[in-house]
């Protein structure tokens, strides 16, 4: 098992992705984002980044920080919902894009992806477990089903 950390959390994909003459791209935020976090990831974490072999299953855990993720006035009854609106689905695709790229191996390999989000100073956590050599915290809930 790995863990890596980054400033921050990925844009989503409404605005990392834009449609231009039909097809997706990645719009000027996503560009910058993603350069910047294959940087992080290969400069920063080199011995996770050998971790990842190619042909080889993993599990994927992300967890995301934001400073707030409860509308204060829910419980006045002034908000229609108690959790701010963060999508975390919608923040992980770049997010894999960046990791496949840090690792060389291709995201068709994250055979499992959970996500977490939390309250707290806004950053990224990920975990990354080899699931052909290791046990993981989620395989007793999995196993189950």
């Amino acid at each position: 098992m790995i863990k890596v950390w980054l400033e921050g959390v990925p844009p989503t994909t409404n605005t990392a992705y834009a449609t231009v003459h039909g097809h997706r791209v990645l719009s000027s935020k996503g560009k910058k984002y993603k350069a910047e976090t294959k940087t992080a990831l290969a400069a920063g974490f080199p011995r996770e980044m050998n971790f990842f072999k190619s042909n080889t299953p993993y599990l994927i855990c992300i967890r995301f920080y934001f400073p707030d993720v409860e509308n204060k006035t829910w419980f006045t009854g002034k908000a229609e919902s108690r959790y701010k609106h963060f999508d975390l689905s919608n923040c992980v695709k770049l997010l894999e894009d960046c990791l496949k790229d840090a690792a060389g191996i291709d995201d068709s390999q994250h055979m499992r992806i959970v996500l977490d989000k939390q309250k707290g100073k806004e950053r990224t956590e990920i975990w990354v477990w080899d699931l052909e050599q290791e046990e993981t915290p989620f395989d007793a809930g999995f196993n189950g089903l």
